[in-house]
C-alpha cells in the first residue's frame, strides 16, 4: 500500500518516477471493501486480519487523505510505471490481488505483472529456504533486469 501511495504521490507531483515497482504480498484494499478469503486465515499463520483491521484504523486516524490512501484501487494507473506483483496463493488477501490485477487488465494490458506462488503465506518470498520462495526471487531478478 505504501508504495503504491509513494508512486501516486510522484505522479501527482510530476515528480521523477522509477520505471518499475515491485510489490511483495502487499495490502491493496486497507477498508476491505473486497472479501478477504477467511477460509485462508487458518492456514495464513503470517497475517492476522484482527490486527491488520487496528492498523486500518490507526492510519487511518493518522493520515492526511489527500497523500496517503488505504484504498489503492481508487488510483489512476494510466501513467504508473510497470509493477510486479509477489504473494502467495494462500493469503487472505489473494483475492485483492486477483481483482487488482483485474482492474489493472482493463485499464493498461501490458501495466502489471503477478505471481502467485501455490499454497503460500504472506511474505512467504522472504524465506528462501523454501524452493518457492527461490523461485520467486528468479522472477523479481528477470523483472528487473526487463524494466
Amino acid at each position: 500500500m505504501l508504495a503504491l501511495n509513494l508512486i501516486n504521490y510522484l505522479k501527482i507531483t510530476d515528480a521523477f518516477m522509477p520505471s518499475s515497482i515491485i510489490l511483495i504480498s502487499p495490502w491493496l484494499d486497507g477498508h476491505f471493501k473486497l472479501p478477504v478469503s477467511m477460509s485462508l486465515q487458518k492456514k495464513d499463520k503470517m497475517l492476522g486480519l484482527g490486527y491488520m483491521k487496528l492498523i486500518a484504523k490507526e492510519i487511518d486516524d493518522l493520515t492526511d487523505p489527500p497523500h496517503l490512501s488505504m484504498d489503492c484501487f481508487k488510483f489512476d494507473y494510466e501513467s504508473f510505471p510497470r509493477i510486479l506483483i509477489v504473494g502467495g496463493e494462500a493469503e487472505i488477501l489473494a483475492p485483492s490481488y486477483r481483482a487488482f490485477s483485474h482492474k489493472l487488465q482493463n485499464i493498461h494490458s501490458e501495466i502489471l505483472t503477478s505471481y502467485l506462488m501455490p499454497n503460500m503465506q504472506h511474505v512467504s518470498t522472504l524465506f528462501q529456504f523454501i524452493p518457492e520462495s527461490r523461485e520467486a526471487m528468479i522472477k523479481i531478478k528477470d523483472f528487473i533486469e526487463q524494466s
